[in-house]
């Protein structure tokens, strides 16, 4: 008669859990850096091609389009001539950032605090495309600086990490 232990087939002494199997190990610091720097080249591939999409290179657009930063750039038009209330009027501030993009583009509502019109009338003393950048490299570089500082880690892999997920909560 046999007994309700273990089964007669599989010697006593045999692990239930074979480390081989753990996936514990497919998460350690060095493949967690690897897999997002798979990721972070799928994001920028993926943001390669909507970027064409947005600008007409893969298609014909009906109309033109633009990005939040024209609403940025306008208020800080706006506030340059002297008129940084205009800035919260609707079709005065529309007025701006069709002068800005392009006759057509949908409208980006201003709502932001008008402290934030300080930083936009400095950009806005640059022409439009270096603005732009001079403003997405610096913000990406502070959300770099303090992400490595929130999570205490200075190695080249937490960049690669914090890049990673950054292209969720992009501009």
């Amino acid at each position: 008669m046999r007994s309700l232990g273990a089964p007669s087939s599989l010697p006593s002494a045999m692990p239930l859990r074979s480390p081989q199997l753990s996936i514990a190990g497919l998460f350690d610091r060095r493949r967690i850096v690897g897999y997002c720097a798979v990721l972070l080249a799928i994001e920028v591939a993926l943001f390669a091609f909507l970027v064409a999409g947005t600008h007409g290179w893969i298609t014909p657009l009906d109309k033109p389009t633009t990005t939040d930063f024209a609403s940025f750039y306008a208020a800080g038009a706006l506030a340059n001539t002297g008129t940084p209330q205009l800035a919260y009027d609707h079709a005065a501030h529309l007025a701006a950032e069709e002068a800005v993009a392009a006759p057509g583009i949908e409208y980006q509502y201003f709502n932001y605090p008008p402290v934030f019109l300080i930083l936009c009338a400095g950009l806005a003393h640059l022409p439009y495309l270096p603005a732009f950048v001079l403003f997405e490299a610096a913000t990406l570089l502070l959300y770099l600086w303090i992400g490595c500082r929130a999570i205490d880690d200075r190695s080249i892999g937490a960049p690669v990490v914090l890049l990673a997920f950054r292209w969720y909560s992009g501009t």
